[in-house]
């Protein structure tokens, strides 16, 4: 997370400390979506995605990062 503001590392490492109460598909589906951001970002590319939430709060948490 060398490449994240401080404040956001930490919080993400918090986030990611408590993943243990995601399902193994859940956890996996976020694994394979860290992934693509980590390959745009170390190709210094574009990184295009589309958000579709059931509720509002995670869309809006979900975007801002």
């Amino acid at each position: 997370m060398a490449n994240f503001n401080p404040t956001l590392s930490t919080y993400l490492t918090e986030i990611l400390s408590s993943t243990v109460e995601l399902s193994e598909q859940r956890q996996e589906n976020l694994k394979i979506i860290s992934q693509y951001i980590s390959g745009k970002l170390s190709q210094k590319k574009e990184i295009s995605m589309i958000f579709i939430c059931t509720h509002n709060s995670r869309r809006s948490h979900m975007g801002q990062v």
